[in-house]
């Protein structure tokens, strides 16, 4: 029987490290897409995902619409699930952590070639509110074991991330509604 391999251990210099940059990424107020990009991204080289998607709510319509990918398939930044579609969606409906040791186990797997990834999604939240969905995945290996499965210790360093990336998304919410105010205000003046 192969050994099996252990989740590597989220040491908290590392951690901090990473955290750090999160938020110095999100104090330079860049475009909010490769923020949330570099976000997955970082939160997939501490967690030890392969593979990891943010979402955002769009309330209106009730989905939520893939912002930031790293590492998906092609065709997966922009798509869009609905409530108990996909993990993205499991997690609009429940509005709970949700984890799948096969993300083809989902009621309603929305990406077939990523049936055997071991998944975990958390709701990003913002004032009660959920504004968006971090999803990462781990594949299974190349010879065939399965997926690492992840557990409290990667959901909970998970939920960190999704804390930092809701001030990101706030702030530029935030900015953009004070861009298209200070345009209103100009061209109010330029029709006085």
């Amino acid at each position: 029987m192969p050994a099996r391999t252990l989740a590597p251990r989220l040491d908290l210099p590392r951690q901090n490290a990473m955290l750090r940059a999160v938020i110095e990424d999100i104090s330079g107020a860049p475009a909010l897409g490769p923020l949330l990009e570099r976000i997955v991204a970082r939160a997939c080289a501490l967690i030890g995902a392969d593979r990891g998607t943010i979402g955002l709510v769009d309330e209106a319509r009730g989905v939520v619409r893939t912002a930031a990918v790293f590492n998906m398939p092609p065709g997966e930044l922009g798509s869009e699930a609905g409530p108990g579609v996909g993990l993205a969606g499991e997690v609009l409906r429940t509005g709970a952590p949700v984890v799948a040791r096969r993300y083809a186990r989902l009621a309603r797997p929305l990406v077939p070639a990523l049936g055997d990834d071991a998944v975990v999604g958390v709701p990003i939240v913002s004032d009660g509110r959920l504004i968006g969905v971090f999803g990462v995945g781990t594949a299974p290996g190349a010879d065939g074991r399965p997926a690492r499965g992840l557990g409290r210790r990667e959901i909970a360093t998970l939920e960190l991330f999704a804390r930092h990336a809701a001030v990101a998304i706030e702030n530029a919410r935030r900015y953009e509604r004070e861009r298209l105010r200070t345009e209103r205000l100009a061209l109010i003046a330029r029709i006085g």
